[in-house]
């Protein structure tokens, strides 16, 4: 207490000393109090206590710089009413200027007439309110009471939750709307209002523009240049996809303004028109030139055009020829200027494809049918070499396969695996009497009856296997049918069955070993007693 009392009898003398200006560090203080040299330390409660406890230092009108220690809050600037007094600062909060109030929690307001009352909210400018929590507002005559909403420029107002307002007069109504430009209005959740007097009526629509706007149900996208008194709507997207051109309520995927007249038009003149045209049944390229040919192709500049296809007037088709000799009627599309092949488009009432036809060799087809069969054919020959049918068998040989896979011939693999992980398994059992079961089964020599089954391209050489029908009765699971009846046996099952049958012979083995030598003892034993 001494030393205070000493501070401040030092300060008052300064005071009188120096017409009431106090200087630590300097002789000539040229304000209240000028510190030279050091630094300045305000403290409070070493945590935030109830407001109750203190009141701030300084209440009511005048000019003033002030920590208030209680709500750890600061105050820099004039007020001319109770904007700083002790219900209308926020704990931890910041106001600067003329008239700034900062009332909410964490809220910040600088500049003039300003009022941050909602939670972590800012304001800056002049007139601006940010009463929503975690709400901004910049520039002038602005509210931003949304949460979360924000305001930037002249006499904007953002309403909703999440809502933003940009420009000059403009109202986010909605939540997660945006109103960005001069005298927009955004009324509908999500939907959003660019440019000038536009107004945004239906959730998540779009409008961009001047005095456009959309409408309560449908509209979701809007473009347009109208007047105050005639909106132009010029380009419209409804909810369902529609898209109207002129046309506020397109009926169809793409709808034009109801007049007359071509809708797109390419290369118009006096002389002649090109154009392009969509009907329910047909997309039109067209030209007014009875004989004029379509080519595609490409131009590089300075080099001129380089053609790669060409439509004649007279349906003929020709990739690299401007001058084809066939038509799509006939054998289809030809590639000619190529001597080592020909590609050309087939196609009949029961299938269609492609030709690929080298100027020597065999001629090969892709081609799928009217069944969901897909094929490649060795014209040649006469015969598929691959065929996958309706059912997604694959056949290598055949174009009758029964299997998912069925190939006529070898099949020659680095290896196979089989999914054998116990958790893909249930109902898991041990093979019993796997000794008896293989002693029902017949190893057997054999020779296909190949002429009688041409189709199955069986080999001419004498085979060793077992009979189908014999597995069948014994090991079911091991024998497949197909749809005409005919069987096959899974050979790889046979391994399960050959295993369990070797560790019973061995277990019998290992007992009559035991067995031998018991007796072989007591042969001994008999034998030394003699």
């Amino acid at each position: 207490m001494k030393n205070i009392l000493i501070v401040f009898a030092i300060l008052l003398i300064c005071s009188s000393v120096f017409g009431q200006n106090v200087g630590i560090g300097t002789t000539s203080p040229t304000a209240r109090l000028h510190v030279v040299d050091s630094a300045v330390l305000f403290t409070g409660p070493a945590v935030t206590v109830s407001p109750a406890l203190f009141n701030p230092p300084v209440s009511g009108a005048g000019s003033r710089m002030m920590w208030y220690p209680a709500k750890a809050a600061f105050r820099a600037g004039t007020v001319d009413g109770t904007d700083w007094d002790k219900d209308n600062i926020g704990n931890q909060s910041f106001a600067g200027g003329f008239n700034t109030k900062a009332k909410g929690f964490g809220a910040f307001s600088m500049g003039s007439t300003n009022i941050s009352s909602g939670d972590v909210s800012a304001s800056f400018g002049y007139s601006n309110v940010a009463s929503g929590d975690a709400a901004l507002t910049f520039g002038i005559y602005s509210t931003a009471s949304g949460y979360n909403s924000a305001t930037i420029g002249s006499s904007n107002v953002a309403q909703g939750t999440y809502a933003i307002s940009l420009g000059l007069n403009n109202w986010a109504v909605a939540d997660n709307s945006i109103a960005m430009g001069a005298n927009n209005v955004t009324r509908a959740v999500s939907s959003t209002a660019l440019g000038y007097s536009n107004v945004a009526l239906s959730t998540n629509s779009l409008v961009i523009g001047a005095y456009n706007d959309t409408t309560l149900t449908d509209t979701l996208f809007e473009i347009g240049n109208g007047s105050y008194g005639a909106r132009s709507n010029a380009l419209t997207v409804l909810r369902n996809g529609n898209l109207g051109i002129g046309n506020i309520n397109p009926t169809n995927l793409l709808t034009f303004a109801p007049i007359g007249g071509k809708k797109i038009s390419l290369f118009p003149g006096s002389t002649g028109d090109a154009g392009m045209g969509i009907f329910p049944n047909e997309f039109r390229q067209y030209t007014d030139n009875s004989n004029a040919d379509f080519t595609f192709g490409y131009d590089n500049y300075g080099a001129g055009f380089s053609e790669k296809v060409r439509f004649k007037a007279s349906g003929l088709v020709g990739v690299g020829t401007s001058s084809p000799t066939l038509s799509t009627g006939g054998s289809g599309i030809v590639a000619q200027n190529n001597t080592y092949i020909q590609l050309r488009v087939q196609s009949s009432a029961s299938a269609a494809g492609m030709e690929f036809k080298p100027s020597t060799g065999n001629q090969y087809e892709i081609q799928a049918d009217n069944t969901n069969n897909w094929f490649v054919y060795n014209r040649n020959a006469n015969a598929y070499r691959l065929f996958i049918n309706g059912s997604r068998f694959v056949g290598i040989g055949t174009n009758n396969p029964t299997q998912a896979l069925q190939v006529i011939g070898n099949i020659l693999a680095s290896g196979t695996i089989t999914p054998s992980d116990i958790r893909y398994k249930k109902n898991i059992q041990l093979i019993q009497s796997p000794i008896e079961k293989l002693q029902q089964l017949n190893g057997v020599t054999y020779d296909y009856r190949k002429e009688e089954f041409p189709q199955m391209g069986f080999s001419d050489k004498e085979q060793v296997g077992l009979i189908a029908q014999e597995v069948e009765k014994v090991f079911p699971q091991l024998v497949v049918t197909d749809d005409k009846g005919y069987k096959a046996v899974d050979y790889m099952k046979l391994v399960p069955v050959l295993i369990e049958a070797l560790k019973a012979q061995q277990l019998q083995h290992d007992e009559d070993q035991k067995r031998f030598e018991r007796l072989e003892a007591q042969i001994k034993l008999l034998a030394e007693k003699k």
